[in-house]
């Protein structure tokens, strides 16, 4: 908790709201707020900002909608977690009512996953190897079994990210793959496309056991591809 609540500046009455908004967003990524800090009460707000107290009502209820902030009754308004899945999520909703989303968010996925099979394959630890082999020998055991593999897989990609040493990417990689997790269903419900993935995960290990960050990242932008071509059979993409 900081020792003092940090003061807001005057705006002017258009987009008073917006402002509202953008001002609480400062403080945060200057670090005059911090996750678990409490705001200033509305009644404050609205004098230290010059605006209605129906606008920062409503500033507050948006900055709430997009987990930035979250409102405890009777104490008052308070800076989240602010983690990465918690601000990733409104996109859930974008995804159902934007017909390119799917092929953004992959688009966005690939660049993750390539990145941490690079870091993985310079900091991955025999410890990080040794799992991630009883991962891709449990995954090509169970290729008959849907539910199997789709919970083996998301263990393999998360235990790369992890192997980064970046705990950031395996919490963006928790956000992307919650997000996609319908359409990574349907993407392995053959099981030509899971026995293709068992290979490509062979070869992700191989390359990230022989500390090759090129060919892990290019292993893994190959099995990406492979699922976007899946997905793109099924018309998701």
């Amino acid at each position: 908790m900081t020792s003092a609540t940090p003061s807001f500046g005057a705006i002017p009455p258009r987009r008073a709201a917006s402002e509202v908004i953008a001002q609480v967003k400062d403080r945060i990524i200057s670090g005059a707020l911090r996750p678990g800090d409490r705001l200033p009460s509305e009644q404050e707000l609205a004098a230290q900002l010059g605006v209605s107290r129906p606008t920062v009502r409503e500033s507050l209820r948006a900055l709430t909608s997009m987990n930035i902030i979250e409102t405890r009754h009777g104490e008052g308004s308070f800076v989240s977690s602010l983690k990465v899945k918690d601000l990733i999520e409104p996109l859930n909703f974008v995804l159902h009512v934007d017909d390119d989303a799917i092929s953004h968010l992959f688009e966005v996925r690939s660049f993750v996953e390539a990145g941490s099979a690079r870091l993985a394959a310079t900091h991955a630890t025999a410890d990080d190897l040794d799992e991630l082999n009883q991962l891709v020998e449990s995954y090509a055991d169970s290729i008959d079994d849907l539910e199997r593999c789709v919970q083996l897989d998301l263990a393999f990609h998360r235990r790369i990210a992890d192997s980064s040493r970046n705990p950031l990417l395996g919490e963006l990689l928790d956000s992307l793959v919650t997000l996609s997790m319908a359409s990574r269903r349907r993407t392995g419900s053959d099981v030509h496309t899971r026995q293709s993935a068992a290979h490509d995960h062979t070869l992700i290990l191989q390359a990230i056991a022989e500390h090759d960050p090129d060919r892990a990242e290019q292993a893994m932008l190959r099995h990406l591809e492979h699922v976007s071509q899946g997905l793109r059979s099924k018309g998701e993409r």
